[in-house]
């Protein structure tokens, strides 16, 4: 057999460009280059103003109750505990701002992955120190995953 080639790998820094900074009126910079850029979104499913002043302001970070291990869920459990404790993501979920306006879980009958994580951030949140049961969450595993994911695998 002879010596298989491969295609040189590089990867190269590139600079932040200055297409998103904010001028005096808090507007993005109207100055897109489509080629530099890339393509402008139709629309922003998070208003850029309030990414900002959740990626900007500082918080004390609670820290969060540990979650059981029920069967194998120690990579899922990490995975939550992550989420949970990333600034930006955790001001968003306490200040109950997606469940207050959400038209399909919170009351209206279907089922809201952010509801259920917003839920599951309040409880692990709060200042009781025994581990939770991240029951609410692993019970729609399937919905958040596809049918493919089971418990314990």
């Amino acid at each position: 057999l002879g010596e298989r080639a491969f295609l040189p790998r590089t990867i190269d820094w590139v600079p932040a460009s200055g297409s998103l900074s904010t001028g005096s009126t808090g507007e993005v910079n109207g100055g897109h280059d489509a080629e530099r850029d890339g393509p402008v979104p139709a629309y922003f499913l998070y208003p850029r103003d309030k990414i900002r002043a959740l990626c900007e302001s500082r918080m004390d970070r609670p820290v969060g109750r540990g979650l059981q291990n029920k069967g194998n869920t120690c990579f899922f459990n990490s995975v939550m505990q992550a989420l949970t404790h990333t600034r930006p993501l955790q001001k968003f979920l306490l200040s109950g701002e997606h469940a207050a306006g959400c038209q399909i879980g919170n009351g209206h009958g279907g089922f809201c992955a952010l509801c259920v994580f917003e839920g599951h951030a309040r409880e692990a949140l709060q200042d009781n120190r025994s581990p939770m049961n991240p029951k609410a969450l692993l019970k729609r595993l399937q919905e958040l995953g596809g049918r493919a994911l089971r418990l314990g695998r």
